[in-house]
Parts: structure tokens; sequence; C-alpha cells
């Protein structure tokens, strides 16, 4: 477990997150709404970390676990989500933004000029370990006090592993960010775009759009606010990021699609924006609806469920590759010329794995009563 932190500590981090969720246009409690199961009014130390590795908050995975260490002081590894709102909104986004005196004049000092001058991991361009940060600041700044050089480590935006983007805290407190300017994402330079693929046709288009408008709707996230999130990745600028690598982006998060379907979902005229007014759109209209009673009446929902648990140790706790599940569902009485149909309705993962728990909440029956 990471060590609390003090409550000015906490509110440096609050104010670093704040400020970018903030220079997208995405509330807090939205964002967390992805990361925990619906309904759900609190949230594990392993989901609140998974919101760090996800997403690009400029938060690394340590200070996150720090945070949480603070608000769970009876140690249940669980935080109510409005603890966290509540302590969010006290922070002001513009507190990490303001230059204390002594940063200011560790900048007059040279303290800008050192960073930029010094060679860290070249493989990470504008980052440097936290330890050699630290080495660098104390190297110019020799008469600060460690409660200094702590908070000015905590100012510094960071990646999911920690590493410091003194790029980003050399422009911020330096003077160099023109207002407005989009933020500088650490660790995202350019964002990776997919290969040529073969992609899904168009009337399964309709039926994955349909699934990925279900998924948003149980877990509460207003489809609107798709295209805030992915901001995120371009420290919000929407319109630098291509549509294929923002469908990358869309099957990395939890939205229950691969890569393939993604990429077919974003061949839609007008990106992002469009397609989170069609998932509003499909939800208004109830379609997913049609693909659920299409189930009811052509998969045999308990027999699938004892096809996989006599096929395959722990399967409602398990992904399984699409050739492995399409055999499950011929031995369970599918209809061969039905099991395209079945797998476009199942939720996956990136690479196309199928999400069996969740496969069977939706289509398996009643489930067994746990064993006493």
């Amino acid at each position: 477990p990471g060590s609390a932190l003090s409550a000015y500590g906490c509110a440096l981090i609050f104010s670093r997150l704040r400020r970018r969720l903030e220079a997208v246009g995405l509330p807090f409690g939205e964002m967390l709404k992805l990361f925990n199961p619906p309904g759900d009014k609190t949230l594990t130390s392993e989901q609140w970390l998974d919101i760090a590795s996800s997403l690009p908050l400029g938060m690394s995975r340590a200070e996150m676990q720090s945070v949480f260490s603070s608000f769970d002081e009876q140690r249940t590894d669980r935080v109510a989500v409005a603890a966290l709102e509540a302590g969010l909104s006290r922070c002001s986004p513009q507190e990490c933004s303001r230059i204390p005196p002594w940063i200011s004049q560790a900048m007059q000092n040279g303290l800008q000029q050192e960073l930029a001058a010094t060679p860290f991991a070249q493989d990470h361009p504008g980052l440097a370990r936290e330890s050699d940060f630290r080495q660098v600041v104390m190297r110019t700044e020799r008469y600060l006090t460690s409660e200094q050089l702590n908070s000015l480590v905590l100012l510094a935006d960071k990646t999911a592993d920690g590493h410091v983007d003194f790029v980003e805290f050399a422009s911020r407190f330096g003077g160099g960010a023109p207002p407005g300017e989009p933020l500088r994402v650490p660790g995202v330079s350019e964002l990776p775009i997919p290969p040529p693929m073969d992609l899904p046709d168009g009337a399964s288009i309709g039926i994955i759009g349909a699934r990925t408008a279900d998924v948003l709707e149980r877990q509460g996230f207003a489809a609107e606010l798709l295209p805030a999130l992915l901001a995120l990745w371009s420290g919000g600028d929407l319109s630098a990021i291509a549509d294929a690598a923002a469908a990358r982006l869309l099957a990395t998060l939890p939205l229950g699609m691969s890569l393939p379907e993604a990429m077919a979902l974003l061949s839609i005229d007008g990106g992002v924006a469009s397609l989170a007014l069609w998932f509003r759109d499909l939800q208004a209209q109830k379609v997913w609806k049609a693909q659920t009673d299409w189930a009811a009446a052509n998969i045999p929902g308990q027999a699938l469920r004892n096809v996989l648990r006599s096929q395959v140790a722990d399967a409602e706790s398990r992904s399984l590759e699409p050739a492995e599940f399409e055999r499950a569902l011929l031995d369970a009485g599918v209809a061969p010329g039905n099991v395209p149909m079945a797998m476009l309705l199942a939720v996956k993962g990136f690479e196309g794995d199928v999400r069996v728990a969740e496969f069977l909440a939706a289509f398996g029956g009643a489930a067994p009563p746990e064993a006493k």
C-alpha cells in the first residue's frame, strides 16, 4: 500500500488532475463510472489504479495509490466515490499552476536551462526518472528544504510509471506555455496508427454499435462525453487525433470492443463526435432490446453455461479466443448459421477475446446457486 499524503500533497495532485479534466470538459464522477461496476458507490484500490494505467491523467500509479491511502483511513480497500468527488471539488485547478516564490527563484537561477541541458533517458523524450529529476533540482538549488523539494515533485505531471515530464514542468513554471495551448500529455508524443486489417461489414456495424451503446448505458457513462474522454490523449485538442488512432484508444478502454470493431465503428463519417451521438440515438431507440430478444430465442443459455463449465476451467472468470468460444456455442446447440450473430453480441477485449462472464450474464440464463 502507498503511504498517505499530507493534505497539501493530496491537494496538489488533485489540482493537477482537475486541470486536465477541465481542459477537456470531462466530469470526474463520469470518468469514474467506466471503472467500477454499475451502481457501485465505492472504488477499490485496483479500480482506482486501473484509471491511472488506462487514462493519461498526468498522475503516476504511486501518486494515485498515495491519494487512495489518504482517503482509506480504515484500510478497507474501499473509498466512497462521493468522498473522492468532494476532495477534488475542494482543490482549485489553478493551484498547481501558481508559481511559489522558491520555484520562481529556482527558474531564475537556471533550473529551466539545467533541465533542458541534462541528458535524461533517451528512450523517453521529455521525461526523467523522479530520482534523476530530484538530483538536477538539488544540484541547482542546494538550499531547498525537503518539504519544498517534495512539493516541487508533486507539482510535476508524470506518466503512470512515474516518469516526470520535465518539459511540461519547465513550460508551466518558466512562462513558456501560451494561454489556451493544449496541455502536453506525459509520455504521449505520437499516437500509434493501427495497420490495415479486415473489418466487420456494414450489417455488423449496427450490432456492434448497439452493443457498445448498451455497455455505456449500463455503466452510466454519458455517450456524448466520449470525445472529451479521448481528448485527454491530446491535451484537449480532439482534432489532433486521427480516426484510426482514436479507434485504437477506444479498443483499449473498458467498452467491450475489439480493435477491428472499433475501426469499423469509426469508419462512420464524422469521427468520434458523430459516433457518440449515434450511441445516444441507439440508446434512445432501445435497439439493443431487439438483439437480446434474438439471443433469447436462438442461444440456449443454460446449455452454454454447462458446456463452458465442463470444458473450460474457471470459464466464467476468463476470456476465450474467438474460435474456442465458437466451438462452445456449437456444442451448446446454437445453429451454425447463428454463430456469427452470437459472436457479434459478445463483449470483447482489444484482441477480440470474448469476455465469458459478461456474455453469460446477458445470455446465459439463471446462474446456479453458489455451493455452501
